[in-house]
């Protein structure tokens, strides 16, 4: 059989086969291959690809975005409007068409902004009920500063579907913009809780720092002193920094933040007094910074007074959600008032903020392994690819490994716990001959059945 018969026996059974297939399931099919074409940076094949997905199920939103975003890429989102056009030009009322035609007018910038405007607000408007319809149009009015108009159609995705972590940034930042600060916050601290993939803590991260950056407004010409008492504070050299401060708060005397600062030099200094003081200062000239609470926090949790820091340091993570020290610092308040699922709690939200974080990453390792937690072995398991040299966290989770070896019911599990024990225990024995703990423990590993 010669090659061309042969080419075309298997495009007549591929044909047969994709007859027998859903249109959602052939476009599942053109989306994979989409995406391996576009790994390869076969871009045009890649855009036939998923025009092919968009044509198997026009409802498919994900092929729709993807085909603007690489008909972008590859300069055609011209011909790609009018595709969009001429599907409107049969049936004005499909909203997917009206979606796709606003974004490639969008995507094409310039002059083509209101008319992307009204054909994504046409589309919400035809389908009410679609979560995403209402996010891309409040992402136009964010990029056009139009921030009332953005809340409402944020809102409304937010209200359609809460799980999207995505959907919560430019909402935060059009509630920020328009008088909603505390509501911003709110969207902010409820992206934590959303399981949020890496890409989407990246911009949360940029979206609050924007939000919440303490040094907002600060005046340029008073740039070069403030650099001088950061240095000074950074190196301890606490009365030199407090002169610098002291000078700029001559000159500045409304700068919450330099309050703050002040109150932090008089803190390492154990100026008690005047460090309450000048803090409580700092949250009167700006209440909704977030600082000025925390080192609070810090001074009372200090004096035993872990209640009045608790307070503190709730009151600060309200008014920045991604200030990860005080998640940190309420933790350990927790530990102290033997709150530990609290704790765990806490290390978790902290550790989404700071991943590389050892202490916390130790701190939750023994606090899920004493409650007995289902978890305790993933959060060891990784903290062992995360930290392999740590000496401490070896022994810890050997111990644990251990009490799993000893008590578990099942064999299978009881076999595991003893490799990855002897494992542990014996990297750490390794790291630190003169410790007695790991062989101790491993002798007593050798004793289980």
């Amino acid at each position: 059989m010669n090659a061309r018969v042969s080419a075309a026996i298997s495009l007549v059974l591929a044909t047969v086969a994709c007859a027998t297939l859903s249109g959602a399931e052939r476009a599942q099919q053109a989306l994979a291959r989409a995406g391996d074409l576009k790994a390869h940076n076969r871009l045009v094949e890649a855009s036939a690809a998923y025009e092919e997905a968009l044509d198997a199920e026009p409802t498919n939103l994900t092929a729709l975005r993807s085909l603007v975003e690489i008909d972008h890429q590859i300069g055609n989102l011209p011909e790609l409007a009018k595709r969009f056009a001429g599907i409107l030009a049969k049936s004005a009322g499909d909203p997917y068409a009206h979606e796709g035609l606003g974004l490639a007018l969008f995507a094409q910038g310039g002059d083509k902004a209101p008319a992307a405007e009204k054909e994504l607000a046409k589309a919400a408007e035809l389908a009410p009920g679609i979560a995403d319809f209402h996010y891309r149009l409040g992402l136009v009015y964010v990029e056009g500063d139009r921030y009332e108009e953005a809340r409402h159609s944020l809102a409304k995705a937010v209200e359609l579907d809460g799980r999207k972590a995505s959907y919560r940034l430019p909402y935060a930042i059009s509630l920020a913009r328009t008088a909603a600060r505390a509501e911003s916050m709110k969207q902010l601290a409820a992206v934590l809780t959303l399981d949020p993939t890496r890409e989407e803590m990246q911009r949360a991260k940029k979206t609050a720092k924007a939000l919440t950056d303490p040094f907002r407004g600060f005046p340029q010409a008073a740039r070069e002193q403030l650099d001088l008492a950061l240095g000074f504070l950074d190196h301890d050299q606490t009365a030199q920094g407090q002169q610098v401060l002291d000078s700029m708060l001559e000159h500045y005397p409304d700068l919450a933040i330099v309050h703050t600062l002040s109150g932090l030099s008089a803190a390492k200094a154990d100026d008690t007094g005047r460090a309450i003081a000048t803090l409580r200062k700092a949250i009167d000239l700006d209440p909704d910074l977030a600082e000025p609470r925390m080192y609070l926090g810090d001074l009372y949790f200090s004096r035993g007074r872990g209640d009045t820091a608790r307070e503190h340091y709730e009151a600060a993570i309200q008014r920045n959600p991604f200030l990860s020290d005080a998640y940190k610092r309420l933790a350990e308040v927790h530990v102290k008032s033997t709150d530990r699922e609290g704790a765990a709690d806490l290390y978790r939200t902290f550790l989404l903020l700071r991943p590389d974080d050892y202490e916390a990453t130790l701190a939750l390792g023994k606090i899920l392994s004493d409650l007995n937690k289902p978890e305790a072995g993933a959060v060891w398991d990784q903290a062992l690819k995360d930290f392999p040299r740590r000496g401490e966290l070896l022994l810890a989770r050997g111990r644990f490994y251990f009490t799993r070896a000893a008590t578990s019911k099942s064999e299978e599990e009881r076999k595991r716990a003893k490799i990855e024990a002897a494992k542990s225990l014996e990297a750490a024995q390794e790291l630190d001959p003169e410790n007695t703990a790991a062989p101790a423990t491993l002798n007593e590993l050798s004793k289980l059945p």
